[in-house]
């Protein structure tokens, strides 16, 4: 499964952000659900919702991030790994739409 990077060919208004980040959030979803192996249910988990309290792993947390940079085709700077930027789908989907707008 590969995902898209066609934010940069969007304008960058308001709504075609907001359009964007479900998109995201949703995708973001279904890779949690296939690489995280959480004890919940990723569409169950809301956009703020630590996703170390409910069971990320550190060993989850790299899969996660090589899913994430294989689906959306982005690469995650050195600088930005940290804890926060997988704490919640919201800090996720936030640094994606990042990424992908700086491309």
């Amino acid at each position: 499964m590969r995902g898209v990077s066609f934010l940069s060919d969007l304008p960058t208004d308001a709504q075609t952000i907001t359009i964007h980040g479900a998109y995201v959030k949703k995708e973001l979803r279904e890779i949690i659900t296939k690489v995280a192996h959480l004890d919940i249910l990723a569409d169950n988990i809301s956009d703020d919702a630590d996703l170390y309290e409910i069971g990320l792993s550190s060993l989850n947390t790299i899969h996660l991030m090589l899913a994430i940079e294989d689906h959306f085709n982005v690469e995650i700077p050195d600088p930005m790994l940290s804890r926060n930027l997988f704490q919640s789908i919201n800090s996720l989907a936030n640094a994606i739409t990042q990424l992908q707008l700086d491309a």
